[in-house]
């Protein structure tokens, strides 16, 4: 027997969640293009805030420049050169040396890093409209269109976002932590890049109370 999450009227399609809902539509898209075969086009993945959730979203890095836009921008540079560096060396079969950080998410650390302590995002600045600015996808069933910062209008390309997103996802994939300490400094280093509901951001959170729940407080 199945039950239905929402109501569903007469004669409604009914639909079923191919993937885990804490993904951004980008990268949860593309994989489900790869792995069954067709586009995607759900209320959800067609919602460029991904019906209010905006779990994809990014900062801008023109208008949030009282948090370190220097940072956002250059990550986003590095993430597009590290993805299109290993995409060729797939394509024609380079054997890739190991390099340490050259991964997305060592490149934030590396960026933004250094200026954690003289930044402060919830001081005088806020996200989303009105605030500090966030990047959305002009038309969501574009793979690869351009996104639009809801704030002041600045266009990325959405092959940036994509690599961004990818590059931070694999890194936070292999990032393994028993340290409170440790990872909300991992914590603090995604929020200069990514909005604060971002799929990545909320499954770091997660790892935080997991490891605060079996930490014994000191007697």
């Amino acid at each position: 027997m199945l039950r239905a999450q929402t109501g569903v009227a007469r004669g409604e399609e009914v639909t079923v969640r191919y993937l885990p809902a804490l993904m951004g539509s980008a990268r949860r898209r593309m994989r489900i293009r790869k792995n069954w075969g067709f586009d995607c086009d759900c209320a959800r993945c067609g919602d460029p805030t991904e019906l209010g959730t905006h779990v994809g979203a990014t900062r801008c890095a023109q208008c949030s420049c009282a948090t370190g836009a220097g940072a956002v921008e250059r990550t986003e540079k590095a993430a597009l050169v590290e993805y299109m560096r290993k995409s060729l060396a797939n394509k024609f079969g380079a054997k890739e040396e190991e390099e340490e950080g050259t991964c997305a998410g060592n490149l934030v650390e590396k960026i933004a890093g250094s200026r954690a302590r003289q930044d402060n995002l919830g001081e005088g600045a806020r996200e989303g409209p009105g605030g500090l600015g966030v990047m959305l996808p002009k038309d969501p069933l574009d793979y690869f269109g351009d996104y639009e910062c809801d704030r002041c209008g600045r266009t990325v390309g959405g092959l940036t976002i994509y690599a961004l997103n990818k590059g931070l996802e694999d890194e936070t994939n292999s990032f393994e932590a028993e340290d409170v300490a440790e990872i909300e400094e991992r914590l603090g280093t995604l929020l200069r890049v990514l909005y604060s509901n971002h799929y990545l951001v909320l499954r770091t959170k997660k790892m935080l109370l997991d490891v605060l729940l079996v930490t014994k407080e000191p007697e």
